[in-house]
């Protein structure tokens, strides 16, 4: 049996890690969530996943939201090649674009909430270059 894609999910929302667990796991990805901003990096050093979802703004005791841990991924040799999507609402209230945001982020797709499964499972599969 082939190993699973293992796919890490961060996310504050337990609604959220909920519905993104259960369309991932239906589609046959190994998932693993952390709800803490702040715990995030190591997670995502030891599990070394095959793609990150990411929200984008996060209560953080350090300082940290979902930009910063991008750059974080991006910068050390041990992450930087971890495709990162943000999964965020923050779009609907900055002014700008889906793609601007991706632009400005480091991020290889920005997914706005709510999103639809069926597009959200398209733009996964893009990622993992599955389709």
């Amino acid at each position: 049996m082939a190993e699973k894609i293992k796919i890490v999910t961060v996310d504050d929302s337990p609604n959220v890690l909920e519905v993104v667990v259960s369309i991932l796991e239906a589609e046959g990805y190994a998932v693993t969530t952390c709800s803490d901003i702040d715990q995030a990096f190591p997670l995502i050093k030891s599990v070394q996943p095959s793609l990150l979802l990411l929200d984008a703004m996060m209560p953080s005791k350090e300082g940290n939201d979902g930009f910063s841990l991008c750059n974080r991924i991006k910068e050390d040799p041990e992450t930087s090649h971890i495709p990162v999507v943000f999964l965020s609402g923050i779009a609907a209230g900055s002014g700008k674009s889906e793609e601007e945001l991706k632009a400005t982020s480091g991020a290889q797709d920005f997914i706005q909430k709510p999103f639809d499964p069926k597009d959200f499972v398209e733009r996964i599969k893009k990622q993992l270059k599955e389709v």
